[in-house]
């Protein structure tokens, strides 16, 4: 049995920040997948107990692969933790300087990106599928931060849990077009499988990229080696089961 929660080794040097990525071991996180509610609030109820909150704790956004970013405070608290309606409504980014209010995002093979401002104490969790990465969430998430913290870039650590790999992830023409128009190129972001006859749409660099592109260091940005596709039995894959499957997510939190 895997950890029930693992960690990104950066994120982990600062004592003042809770934060997660889930696996099979806490089960299904989402309320908008076959399961019942039942099963997903004992199953939040599960990682709420791992991290040392409570499930009122939580803010988790109703993800529909847009670019809003919310900022949250203490009036969000709870919001989307016990049922799918209170969630706040199209929003896959959410940042904060309220200390115990966990940020959290769901995924089922997109990424899932928790950033954190070391000078300015502030915390950004980012759901960012191939349409959030083409509309920029990640930079706009950034900036954000800068809007209601004063972040700069160069402070920020980032962590990219695992999600769907580039030798996996094939892509059709629309995704091609949109890498084009999104970035101006297809060099690094799409490679070209002699095996599928298809593209292939590289989910970590983009994202990795993009950050790097406005400003955080390389070396302040931890990408995790798993593929949530050719591991189905510590993640969740929305490609591999044609949608019928469950959500993990990650979280982060100031103390």
């Amino acid at each position: 049995m895997p950890t029930p929660l693992e960690k990104f080794a950066h994120l982990s040097q600062f004592d003042n920040l809770t934060h997660f990525v889930t696996n099979s071991s806490i089960g299904n996180i989402s309320y908008t997948t076959h399961d019942n509610s039942t099963l997903i609030q004992e199953n939040r109820q599960k990682l709420a107990e791992a991290v040392g909150i409570t499930v009122n704790d939580f803010c988790v956004p109703q993800q529909t692969h847009a670019a809003n970013v919310a900022l949250i405070t203490e009036q969000h608290r709870g919001m989307g933790a016990w049922k799918a309606e209170t969630a706040l409504p199209a929003t896959d980014a959410l940042i904060t300087q309220t200390q115990g209010i966990c940020l959290t995002v769901l995924s089922a093979d997109c990424a899932l990106l928790l950033l954190y401002d070391a000078k300015n104490n502030a915390v950004g969790a980012v759901h960012s599928g191939w349409r959030g990465t083409m509309q920029h969430i990640a930079q706009h998430t950034l900036e954000a931060m800068h809007a209601s913290f004063g972040t700069n870039p160069a402070q920020v650590w980032v962590g990219i849990a695992p999600c769907i790999s580039t030798d996996v992830y094939e892509v059709g023409e629309e995704v091609v077009e949109a890498t084009l128009k999104s970035f101006g190129t297809m060099a690094h972001y799409l490679a070209y499988n002699k095996a599928t006859a298809r593209w292939h749409f590289d989910l970590r660099y983009a994202n990795s990229q993009m950050l790097q592109n406005v400003g955080v260091p390389k070396s302040q940005i931890e990408i995790s080696p798993m593929c949530t596709y050719l591991n189905p039995h510590l993640y969740y894959s929305a490609r591999l089961t044609q949608g019928k499957t469950g959500r993990f997510g990650a979280g982060i939190m100031l103390k």
